[in-house]
């Protein structure tokens, strides 16, 4: 069995699964789209295409205002995608899952055993049944050994992926993603980090109110008294946006590091 579908993991619909049923999926606000998202206002009204291909899906930008980016990288044109895959879309970011299951066959009918053989075995049917067993509890051995190995390395890539940042850091600050933030932290990504307007991370965490965003990024060393290319430093822009707390906040970790 097939389980294919979107998982929103950061961004207005964090949380939410789509499935993937349809030939052609519209991702956007729009009420006609399969997968919507209202609340995302960076989200355009038809923003991007999922479509199934006789190999797999291939996702497409309907020339949307912010751009649609896989794995955080833009795309300008058709692109395959591949499970664990993530696409940000708006201030949205889903995960795309690809996973097939096994079915356990249905155990065979039962049917009527024979009447026990009375007759004392020979030399040869003995030798050939403990043989058996012997190579049945190696072939055991053998299966546990490497379900054991299979469960270990299913584990060291699933930790792998949980300690790993899925999502930009500016995203994940503007969202309040502390998980993103920490695994951004343990990875060494730049905290200080500058977008086209000279911002930060925490120049979008303190505008978007997130505190506890604020302070973790504060506490692993970002730098409040760092200024945007207007010259506005995060407490400007805390103050600006009417959030007193977290601006008083920055404005004590700027004070103690100058």
């Amino acid at each position: 069995m097939q389980v294919r579908r979107l998982v929103c993991v950061a961004g207005p619909g964090a949380g939410r699964e789509f499935p993937l049923d349809g030939e052609r999926l519209t991702i956007g606000r729009s009420s006609e789209c399969e997968i919507r998202i209202a609340e995302d206002r960076h989200l355009s009204r038809l923003h991007a295409r999922i479509e199934r291909m006789p190999r797999g899906f291939v996702l497409y930008d309907l020339g949307s205002t912010n751009g649609t980016l896989v794995n955080r990288v833009a795309i300008d044109g058709p692109t395959a995608l591949h499970h664990l895959d993530t696409i940000q879309v708006g201030m949205s970011t889903l995960r795309f899952e690809d996973v097939s299951f096994v079915a356990i066959p249905a155990a065979e009918p039962r049917t009527e055993e024979a009447p026990p053989d009375r007759r004392r075995p020979g030399f040869w049917p003995g030798f050939v049944a403990g043989l058996a067993l012997v190579l049945a509890a190696w072939g055991a051995s053998t299966w546990i050994e490497d379900r054991s190995a299979a469960r270990q390395e299913t584990r060291r890539i699933l930790e792998g992926i949980a300690t790993k940042p899925r999502v930009d850091l500016f995203q994940a600050a503007a969202t309040g993603d502390l998980a993103q933030i920490r695994a951004h932290i343990r990875v060494g990504s730049d905290l200080n980090v500058r977008d086209a307007n000279g911002f930060t991370p925490l120049h979008l965490a303190a505008y978007k109110g997130n505190k506890a965003a604020v302070e973790l990024l504060l506490e692993a060393g970002a730098d409040p008294t760092v200024r945007s290319s207007t010259g506005a430093t995060p407490e400007q822009i805390a103050r600006a946006a009417n959030h007193a707390e977290i601006a008083n906040l920055l404005a004590r970790n700027g004070r103690t590091n100058r």
